[in-house]
């Protein structure tokens, strides 16, 4: 799971995502997922997948990059966006 200060994200074994907007449903009633842009999904997965499969120095790099920059955080961070969850 990945959360920040607006956004909680899931992604389940089966491959359902769950989105929830905390300001506005902070006990997470309902997901956003069907309602959220195609593109915002597919940044968030990548970014799951790609720090589910890091280590070390990768993983700073990854957190600190946002899910839009998860494709390149190997080679540069931008400003943190989110922190992974301890769920």
């Amino acid at each position: 799971a990945l959360r920040d200060a607006r956004y909680t994200y899931m992604e389940h074994r089966s491959g359902a995502a769950e989105l929830y907007d905390n300001p506005a449903d902070p006990y997470q009633l309902e997901s956003q997922a069907r309602r959220a842009p195609a593109a915002q999904l597919a940044a968030l997965s990548a970014w799951t997948r790609a720090l589910f499969a890091c280590a070390g120095e990768t993983c700073r790099r990854l957190e600190d990059a946002g899910p839009a920059g998860a494709a390149t955080a190997t080679t540069s961070a931008a400003p943190p966006t989110a922190t992974p969850s301890a769920r």
